[in-house]
């Protein structure tokens, strides 16, 4: 089986995620992980199966035989989205990085334990041992609670609590101050209370 990623596909990380999101096939996804640098020993350990299987996937002999393992190739293929779409390494990078010895997994290689479990029990495994090798989520705005108090109620005028929780400098109390229709709020005589 010929190459099917370009050079230029295999030194970048987009353009390679790209290649291969867009391929399905199991024999496919397999050959596009051994032009990145994974050899055969390293694909038959995450997939459990033996070295000469994933040979006879890519020399066509058996290709129904890769659709057995459909399940742990997809699994295999979303962790090296994952990894290109969030991370920094370049495709080859990454394959040199699932085949050593992690600290952060006891020693045991990405692959080995990605071949230990399934996808949903070994996922977040390799994403605390991949950590430095990650960008950051983008932060979340995070926005009061309803019904969060803003800041103590210090004047008996309702909207002038309001007033009092702005900060200092801000235009924000001349436009309460407008949406309540009030003039200078110190020239404003109190009416009495419960009249």
């Amino acid at each position: 089986m010929s190459g099917i990623a370009s050079s230029e596909q295999l030194e970048s990380r987009e353009l390679f995620a790209d290649l291969l999101a867009q391929t399905f096939g199991p024999t496919e996804i397999v050959q596009l992980l051994s032009e990145i640098g994974l050899r055969l020993d390293d694909l038959a350990l995450a997939l459990n199966v033996h070295p000469r299987t994933i040979r006879a996937w890519l020399d066509d002999s058996d290709p129904r035989q890769a659709d057995r393992q459909r399940d742990e190739i997809q699994a295999l293929k979303a962790v090296v989205l994952f990894m290109l779409r969030r991370g920094i390494l370049k495709p080859q990078e990454l394959a040199y990085w699932l085949v050593e010895p992690n600290a952060k997994l006891d020693f045991r290689r990405p692959l080995a334990v990605l071949g230990d479990g399934d996808i949903s029990e070994t996922m977040s495994e390799l994403i605390k041992a991949a950590a430095p090798f990650l960008k950051a989520e983008p932060e979340r705005p995070s926005f009061p609670q309803r019904g969060a108090a803003v800041g103590a109620v210090t004047h008996d005028r309702p909207g002038q609590d309001a007033l009092a929780a702005q900060e200092p400098g801000s235009n924000a109390g001349e436009e309460a101050e407008a949406a309540l229709g009030a003039e200078d709020p110190s020239s404003v005589a109190e009416s009495p209370r419960g009249a």
